[in-house]
């Protein structure tokens, strides 16, 4: 075991506003200090976040109060005059008349029919007008509300909650980080790719409410019948025939668990509540009840593992999971090598928008309907900040109920390290990459679009990696299904007599898409580079769309960053031309900029991409990276 001692630097903590004093909180009283004073104090936290908000946006706040109330007067005008004019009683009234006439005496009453008719059309054309304004003055509290939100990031609420809890949080997941094999599966499938991740550092360790994607086969038996009559003398039976088809379907699962990278003894593997373990049963810990708890500890082990289980599982950290399972769910924790694991709740909806991706992609987030105004919308978004954040904080403090693995630097080189002291800066992991998850980028941000998609969620597969022109170039399979209704004529044996019944199915073909991943890997500073800045309504967005669609994407810009303006243009003229001469449609390219770099995607099924056009796409990529 190595032991550190860095001396703080008072510009890195003003430069992340990270509260450290939590750091030392959470190793010295986890569930009593930390983690009450997280639960205390994070409402409090919101309601000024909120106020700062509302504030910085008086005016787009009292705007969509006005417009809300504006939209219900209007309804209550149309409501009173429907009843004023009594339009239900005339429509009722004109049903009769005309069913009358069929009987001759409803003619004498046409006059009231013409009358209440043009009273019901003066009363459509005036709910119609009302109704025009309402749509309009509905878009216009919609565009306030949006323009407001697309400047409000989620992100930037967590990173603050986090940074007063000792914690940063990581622009992009540092997926790579993460080894799939030790990761959970409850159908013994294989894990074939993440939906949507939150990365959180502790000191230097990578945190992560992870959400993965589980490939299985399910066995779907589906089953038709038929009813036979059977005639023997003078009786006649009536049978029901059953027959049945078990059809291997694909399903893809997304799993919820929180991940933890440690160096405490990679070798060491444990779980909890393995054992069911009794009063009267031996156990390794002197303190029982935490043995019979967390159901560890019972049985015969050999003395290395004996060693470590009273290393990992102090007196003190017995004691606090103890604490904790009087103040929250004690879930099961697994340690698989440098992995600890243990089950979250479902983040995949919410981890998105945490992650720093611009905010006009959250408009799927924002509720525009009469009645929702832009002060709701921001308290929607506190709200989500709140369960994503406390779910965090849930799993980050049991895990870290152990001393070894609390006062823990993590670095990745094996070397298990402790220390109270901690510089953010000289402890930053390197982002790894992998191409399946730069690719995912896109299938997260939902910017595929597929012909004919099942309910089987599609995954990639990594086929090739070379380097063209100082651009790493990935050749990928793009796992997709397609679904047939077919018809399984099963033979049923009955009473010496064969009888075919038409079972059906679904059956699902597999359809491989080949994808060409091309990237220009830079790791870029945590507080934001310039072109992220300036690309932000760029950022993560269908990049070849109509011309048009530019001024769309560029219209935001602050002032100092509009000179920017025209070399974006350029870019996307440039990249549109290119795609355009090849022959590739719109919604077969996909270009992103991120914190990790920059990243287009392209559907290589048909084979266009030949030497001249990678050359001419790499010669662009290198252009738009610097």
């Amino acid at each position: 075991m190595e032991q550190i001692d860095i001396q703080e630097k008072e510009k890195t903590e003003q430069k992340t506003g990270l509260n450290k004093e939590k750091i030392q909180q959470l190793i010295s009283d986890p569930i009593n200090g930390y983690y009450a004073e997280f639960n205390s104090s994070i409402d409090d936290k919101l309601a000024a976040i909120e106020d700062k908000i509302t504030a910085e946006n008086k005016e787009q706040v009292e705007k969509t109060e006005l417009l809300k109330l504006k939209i219900k007067q209007i309804k209550s005008e149309v409501s009173s005059r429907y009843k004023s004019d009594g339009i239900l009683g005339k429509k009722v009234g004109n049903i009769f008349i005309i069913i009358a006439c069929f009987i001759i005496i409803g003619f004498a009453l046409l006059p009231i029919y013409f009358k209440n008719k043009k009273v019901i059309e003066d009363y459509n054309i005036f709910a119609a007008n009302n109704q025009k304004i309402i749509n309009e003055t509905n878009e216009e509290k919609a565009r306030i509300i949006f323009k407001v939100m697309e400047k409000v990031t989620p992100y930037k609420f967590a990173q603050e909650i986090f940074w007063a809890n000792g914690l940063e949080l990581c622009p992009t997941p540092n997926l790579a980080v993460i080894e799939t094999m030790r990761l959970p599966t409850h159908k013994q499938g294989q894990i074939v790719g993440f939906s949507n991740c939150l990365n959180v550092r502790f000191k230097s360790t990578d945190c992560f409410l992870a959400n993965y994607k589980e490939f299985w086969i399910d066995t779907v038996r589906t089953s038709a019948s038929i009813v036979v009559t059977i005639r023997d003398e003078d009786r006649v039976e009536n049978h029901t025939l059953v027959a049945t088809h078990d059809e291997p379907t694909p399903r893809i699962d997304v799993r919820n668990w929180y991940v933890q990278k440690t160096n405490f003894k990679p070798e060491f593997s444990f779980t909890t509540h393995a054992q069911t373990i009794k009063k009267r049963d031996k156990s390794l810990f002197s303190n029982h009840e935490f043995s019979m708890r967390y159901g560890i500890g019972g049985g015969k082990h050999s003395l290395d593992i004996e060693q470590s289980l009273y290393e990992y599982f102090t007196p003190l950290a017995q004691e606090q999971y103890l604490d904790w399972a009087r103040v929250s769910a004690d879930n099961t924790i697994y340690k698989k090598g440098d992995h600890l694991l243990t089950p979250a709740n479902d983040t995949a909806d919410l981890a998105y928008y945490f992650t720093k991706h611009p905010p006009y992609r959250f408009s799927s987030l924002l509720k525009t309907e009469h009645n929702d105004t832009l002060a709701d919308n921001i308290k929607l978004a506190l709200a989500k900040t709140k369960l994503l954040t406390s779910e965090f904080i849930r799993n980050f403090v049991y895990i870290n109920l152990s001393p070894v693995i609390s006062r823990e630097w993590y670095h990745n080189d094996n070397k298990y390290r402790i220390g109270s002291n901690y510089i953010f800066e000289e402890y930053n992991q390197p982002t790894n990459y992998i191409s399946n998850t730069l690719a995912e980028k896109f299938t997260n941000l939902e910017l595929l679009s597929l012909e004919n998609p099942s309910d089987v969620d599609f995954y990639f597969v990594h086929e090739n990696k070379r380097t063209n022109f100082g651009v790493n170039v990935f050749d990928l399979k793009l796992v997709t299904y397609i679904t047939h209704k077919r018809i399984d004529p099963v033979t049923v044996y009955f009473r010496g007599r064969s009888y075919v019944i038409n079972v059906p199915y679904v059956e699902y073909e597999e359809k491989p898409i080949s994808m060409r991943l091309y990237a220009v890997l830079e790791q870029k500073p945590k507080e934001a580079s310039t072109f992220f800045t300036w690309s932000r309504y760029l950022d993560n967005s269908i990049l070849a769309q109509e011309p048009e669609l530019i001024e769309e994407l560029t219209a935001y810009l602050n002032e100092d960053e509009k000179p920017k303006k025209e070399v974006l243009h350029q870019h996307i003229k440039q990249l549109h031309s290119i795609m355009n001469n090849a022959h590739i449609s719109f919604d077969h390219f996909n270009f992103i900029s991120d914190d990790d770099g920059y990243f287009l995607l392209v559907n290589n099924d048909d084979n266009k991409i030949k030497d001249d056009l990678e050359h001419e796409i790499c010669s662009w990529m290198r252009k738009a990276s610097f």
